[in-house]
């Protein structure tokens, strides 16, 4: 099964400029991008950065993201998708993800999720407060857990542990 890592973000906020400027501040250009009728797909990244990415707009959706800590549906406007390359250096892959995903959390405002599989929330950002996951073991890794230090956070719990 491949693994899918999602930025869930509650307003329109990013671009495809956005995305490529955050991709070539890693050192990375884009020459293969495919334009979907909801946004686009990078698929050069795949064997670089070790994932591709797309970043679509999913404002038409009639279902929200649900799950046990969210008391109400979050209902996305866009989602920021990469598809890790199971060939490449997975923590490497992981780490280009969370510097592009981290820049952004810093530049844009608003609720956010940061998922994988559409089903396992690591990172939540609800009315300007941002809350890890610590159930899912993701943030057990130092390289990763480096990244969230750089902002104040808070632990995510369940409705029934607060």
């Amino acid at each position: 099964m491949a693994l899918e890592y999602s930025l869930l973000l509650e307003d329109h906020v990013l671009s495809k400029d956005t995305i490529l400027d955050e991709l070539n501040k890693l050192g990375y250009s884009c020459e293969k991008i495919e334009c979907l009728q909801l946004g686009f797909t990078i698929y050069d990244t795949y064997e670089k950065a070790g994932f591709s990415l797309s970043l679509l707009d999913t404002s038409c959706m009639a279902f929200g993201y649900e799950f046990e800590y969210l008391p109400d549906p979050f209902m996305d406007k866009q989602d920021l998708c990469f598809r890790i390359n199971k060939f490449y250096d997975w923590e490497h892959a992981i780490n280009n993800m969370l510097t592009i995903i981290f820049n952004l959390l810093a530049k844009v405002q608003g609720s956010a999720i940061f998922e994988c599989n559409g089903e396992t929330i690591h990172l939540l950002r609800r009315n300007g407060v941002l809350y890890i996951n610590e159930d899912t073991g993701f943030w057990k890794n130092e390289k990763f857990l480096r990244f969230v230090n750089q902002f104040e956070y808070e632990i995510l719990k369940a409705p029934n542990q607060q």
